[in-house]
């Protein structure tokens, strides 16, 4: 069977889309359609693969078959876990347990079972440090590879050499399983686990199965070449090329049009744009064929494993840095490039045909991994731990909070409940309105005992666009206090449009922006978005607890976001200090008098 290089550019596509995704999902948050373009490339060649050995061979080796799938993919992805293990074993032990607790999953391929039975969300990710979460999308590989001949056989005794009756089956299949997403989708609701249910994501493989079928067993392919012109059909590929890639820019993952029919018309059009460059004929698909493109391509799957682990475990490492995000996504590209090439030479290329001394390696790596699996505890000195688990609820924004953070602090279990704030009779009588997330709800307590005619409205979860319809309904009832404070940017980047709308709600009233702790990739952005609003805009000021606090990790949990009791005290006193220093507690005093 020849290779075709120009679907190697697809494969490249489909990967810069989905590390795109990973790194910066505010910038790209369509990024995860690349998913989408692995399935249909998979379900393609592999029915090609079956098509050619029935046809002219008339049998399929299901064993040989299943031997090569499993050396394919466990060669490269043994050495990744031996490597995490180990390093978050020795290095990052609050990782640890994270890794050893997903790793059955991952070698036995059910990691997307897993995580739905443990409520991860693949959206919801901050403060959740998960080294293999990417790797639901390999066990949903595996689980088609598993599965799909055994279908095909069963089609061909069933309606024996008839191609086109099995990719029209096929297809059946692929509507039935689109129907099955829409009908399951529910707005508001974390679409998770439709995204990660084989039965909903099947269609992606069977949709490339049926081109497959169609394309080699029909005259399909004469007919293109002889009915369309080439100009026009380096023209269809293109606009193909130009949807495929402005969905990464475009398609956030909370559109319901994904689910309810975006997705499957993603895969047919990504079906189509396969069967337009396979006789790699036209200049379209030479473009697709480059030397980048297709070097990218033969080392896509190292790449891919290695990404979100290395990431995940950066954002550990540089919970509490003020490193600049751009020199740590540089330091994650380079060290991605240098790890990926080494697994491509030891584990992948071309013509190494599994040598013992690889085998021998998977294996030494399979019973290190085992010996692993007996409860060891970290050696290195015990993080605090975290007290918080994901939660599978209602995902409203541009990225979700998943974790459910410890109980708020309350005054009087503080070890002595003095906050030491400033000039505490001047606040007594100030009317603030508090509208936070998480963070600030941890801190309601203390807040509401040093500022007793406070009014705070704290949620988990909350974006920023959700602040804005609940101050819109506090000015409707007359609720609202002389001062706001906003304690929102935890769980998402935002458009700085967001914050006029705040600063036309607040009027004439003081607007308070509490700037954001948080080892995600938005945290910059958001609070240099806070600090640039402030100073552009009279009467909106900034209590900077990035400034005061990120180089305190003793004041955090351990997901590097929600304070503990220290922490607590020593965000309420920084809202104090901002009250006072501003003079916004006395103009306002002065005002009521």
């Amino acid at each position: 069977m020849d290779h075709i290089h120009a679907c190697d550019g697809l494969r490249a596509i489909a990967l810069m889309g989905v590390i795109a995704f990973h790194v910066w999902p505010n910038k790209v948050p369509g990024g995860y359609f690349g998913v989408n373009i692995f399935f249909v490339l998979a379900g393609f060649f592999i029915s090609r693969k079956v098509y050619y050995e029935l046809q002219w061979d008339n049998q399929f080796d299901l064993f040989k078959y299943y031997r090569k799938r499993l050396m394919r993919l466990y060669l490269p992805l043994i050495p990744l876990l031996v490597a995490v293990s180990l390093w978050t074993y020795f290095v990052q032990p609050n990782v640890y347990a994270n890794v050893q607790n997903s790793m059955p999953s991952v070698l036995l391929f059910y990691n997307n079972i897993y995580q739905l039975m443990g409520s991860h969300s693949y959206f919801a990710t901050h403060g959740n440090f998960q080294p293999f979460m990417h790797l639901w999308a390999l066990s949903l590989e595996m689980q088609f590879y598993l599965l799909y001949p055994l279908l095909i056989l069963l089609l061909q005794r069933i309606l024996g050499k008839r191609w086109r009756a099995s990719g029209s089956t096929l297809l059946g299949l692929s509507v039935l399983s689109a129907v099955l997403m829409a009908v399951r989708y529910h707005a508001g609701v974390d679409p998770t686990p439709i995204y990660y249910s084989l039965l909903c994501r099947m269609f992606a493989f069977t949709i490339g199965g049926a081109a497959a079928f169609y394309y080699l067993s029909t005259p399909l392919a004469e007919c293109l070449q002889k009915g369309i012109s080439k100009g026009i059909r380096n023209l269809m590929v293109v606009g193909c090329l130009v949807v495929i890639i402005a969905t990464y820019f475009f398609m956030d993952y909370q559109n319901r049009f994904v689910y309810q029919g975006g997705m499957f018309l993603y895969s047919l059009l990504t079906a189509f744009c396969i069967i337009l460059i396979y006789p790699q004929d036209l200049g379209a698909a030479r473009l697709l064929s480059s030397r980048f493109l297709r070097s990218l391509s033969q080392r896509s799957y190292s790449y891919y494993i290695w990404q979100y682990s290395l990431m995940v475990l950066g954002a550990d490492w540089f919970s509490f840095s003020t490193t600049p995000m751009a020199v740590r996504h540089l330091l994650h590209f380079i060290l991605l490039l240098m790890i990926g090439e080494v697994s491509y030479r030891l584990f992948e290329r071309k013509g190494m045909s599994y040598p013992k001394c690889s085998r021998s390696l998977v294996t030494a790596g399979v019973l290190i991994l085992l010996l692993m699996q007996i409860n060891l505890r970290p050696i290195m000195a015990e993080n605090p731990s975290r007290p918080i688990t994901p939660i599978p609820g209602q995902v409203t924004d541009e990225h979700p909070q998943p974790t459910e953070p410890p109980r708020p602090t309350n005054p009087s279990e503080n070890n002595d409940g003095e906050l030491g704030s400033p000039e505490p009779k001047v606040l007594q009588n100030l009317r603030l309105t508090v509208i936070g997330d998480s963070v600030l709800d941890m801190a309601a307590d203390q807040l509401k005992h040093c500022l007793p005619e406070c009014t705070i409205d704290a949620k988990i979860s909350r974006q920023i666009r959700q602040g804005v319809e609940i101050l819109k309904a506090l000015n409707a009832e007359g609720k609202t206090g002389d001062v706001i404070l906003i304690s929102l940017g935890t769980n998402g980047d935002f458009k700085e449009k967001v914050l006029d709308q705040y600063y036309q709600l607040a009027g004439e009233k003081p607007l308070i922006f509490l700037t954001t702790v948080m080892p995600d990739s938005w945290e910059q952005s958001v609070n240099d978005k806070f600090r640039r609003y402030a100073a552009t805009h009279h009467g909106v000021y900034v209590a900077d607890w990035y400034a005061l606090a990120k180089n305190h990790p003793e004041w955090f949990y351990r997901d590097g976001t929600h304070p503990k009791p220290e922490g607590v005290r020593q965000l309420v006193r920084l809202i104090l200090q901002e009250l006072v220093s501003s003079d916004l507690a006395i103009d306002n005093l002065d005002t009521m008098e």
